[in-house]
């Protein structure tokens, strides 16, 4: 045996039809650690512009919470407003920041890639222990 196949080298290159098969299954080269720091940097840039009216946003909605007038006897449908109108307050205040980090990912993935849905990679492998 050679040391290639030895240590289970590839002698040769894929065939474009192996290339493709890989494709379908989701099984293609893609740096992470690319797409990670570009998302981030968008996500800087985002917090450089919306980042004082986001602080400020959040100094207003915790000053809000805390100086909330509490009903006389708590009731659960009164406490679930409160936390309703406090996620969307929040969700409100930290939309531009998400919205970066979703349309960063998914842009720079298709960049790298090219357009690729595969539901072959998502699928359970049982053999793996």
């Amino acid at each position: 045996m050679s040391p290639q196949q030895q240590t289970g080298e590839k002698t040769e290159k894929a065939t474009p039809r192996k290339r493709r098969e890989a494709r379908e299954k989701g099984q293609v080269f893609k740096s992470i650690e690319v797409i990670t720091a570009l998302s981030l940097m968008l996500m800087f840039g985002v917090l450089a512009i919306f980042g004082a009216g986001m602080v400020d946003g959040i100094k207003k909605l915790l000053s809000y919470f805390f100086t909330v007038r509490t009903p006389e006897i708590l009731t659960i449908a009164a406490t679930m407003g409160l936390a309703r109108d406090a996620v969307t307050m929040f969700v409100q205040i930290m939309l531009p920041l998400l919205l970066a980090a979703l349309v960063g990912g998914l842009v720079f993935n298709v960049v790298q890639v090219g357009f690729l849905f595969s539901t072959k990679a998502l699928a359970p492998k049982f053999e793996r222990g």
